[in-house]
């Protein structure tokens, strides 16, 4: 009993503490003979997030990404028996030949060497089911019904983990997008279907720049500007992940100064799968009469060196010629490299990227 409560006592620890979770999946896996577990939690708008124990990582990754997570028979069969705890595979492939010739084991249980197991579902109050799933590799026996009545222990303190975790995430994103006011900053926290997490009251001042589209997803009112933010939301839903900060400049426009929008990936140590936001939207105004240095050019619009070194010249008053003749480049070169600073700017000629870029950052002038 003291081992049972070692291991409830790690659950609700791994709840506030993202990266726990693997190590915890592990330690309930392993003494009834498995060999480790996965979470994996599908919002009802938006792709599906997950933990796993190290050795089932890769399998569900590709799980995630491949839209397994959602539509696959083992969770729809799981669903369909509606039973309030843990249900194995022979639960629902009462026959094996089933089993054996079922998508989920040809495809993904071949490939990474994901066996028999015993899983569940749960649905907390946000929408969230949340897959809990223990297996071990592949070629072991089936997993008996006896260890899916162990796990049945655990199972109503796996569904109050995942109902604390997701409050804690709230209280996270909260966080973030405060301490960002208090330094002067908008920002908001955003899921990556684009809704609205939390924001400050910083953004909140912005009303005449954001407004909220179908399904409640953020947009942007110029139609360029909401079209490249709309851009950067699809690649997330399509299982891409944003690797690094995207930068959407917006022009000055019916009286506001020009601004710089970006979208910054909330990471998450161990996958947080209860994680109530994936992105930060911070804005920031370009509303001072002084030259950029280049640090702050790369930064604010993912430029690289040389992008940012030619940005810098122009907004000195060089032309490409001269820029040439002091480089040593050719004209040429020099103009693919400032079409590619137009295609991250949003500018279309040099004119508008001097426009857009005449001032620094109020926010970051220290």
């Amino acid at each position: 009993m003291d081992e049972l409560h070692t291991m409830i006592a790690d659950i609700y620890e791994a709840a506030s503490v993202p990266d726990l979770w693997s190590p915890t999946l592990d330690r309930i896996a392993r003494p009834i003979g498995l060999d480790g577990g996965c979470l994996i939690s599908n919002p009802p708008n938006g792709a599906p997030n997950f933990v796993a124990s190290e050795i089932f990582r890769p399998a569900i990754s590709f799980l995630v990404e491949n839209r397994w997570a959602v539509s696959n028979s083992i969770t729809a069969r799981t669903m369909a028996l509606n039973y309030d705890g843990f249900v194995t595979d022979l639960d629902i492939f009462p026959d094996l030949n089933d089993y054996y010739n079922d998508p989920v084991y040809l495809v993904f249980g071949k490939r990474f060497d994901a066996g028999f197991g015993t899983g569940t579902n749960v649905l907390s109050p946000t929408g969230h089911n949340i897959g809990i799933r223990f297996a071990r590799r592949l070629g072991g026996l089936p997993t008996q019904r006896a260890t899916a009545q162990r796990l049945d222990l655990l199972r109503p303190h796996l569904a109050r983990a995942a109902l604390m975790a997701e409050r804690w995430a709230k209280q996270r994103a909260t966080t973030q997008v405060r301490t960002l006011e208090a330094m002067g900053m908008a920002a908001a926290a955003l899921t990556r279907a684009g809704k609205l997490v939390v924001a400050n009251a910083n953004f909140e001042a912005l009303s005449t720049l954001f407004s909220f589209a179908a399904f409640g997803r953020l947009r942007l009112n110029r139609t360029a500007l909401d079209a490249r933010f709309a851009e950067a939301l699809a690649q997330l839903q399509a299982g891409e992940e944003i690797k690094s900060a995207r930068s959407i400049p917006a022009p000055a426009h019916d009286g506001a100064p020009p601004l710089v929008i970006h979208l910054l990936p909330i990471w998450k140590q161990g996958r947080d799968v209860f994680g109530a936001a994936d992105l930060l939207l911070i804005v920031t105004p370009l509303n001072r009469q002084l030259l950029l240095p280049i640090d702050l050019l790369r930064g604010l619009f993912d430029l690289t060196p040389a992008e940012s070194t030619l940005t810098r010249n122009i907004l000195a008053g060089d032309t490409l010629e001269a820029v040439a003749q002091k480089s040593g480049l050719a004209i040429n070169t020099l103009r693919k490299r400032l079409k590619s600073v137009f295609a991250k700017t949003g500018a279309h000629r040099q004119a508008d990227l001097v426009a857009l870029l005449s001032g620094l950052p109020q926010l970051l002038d220290e």
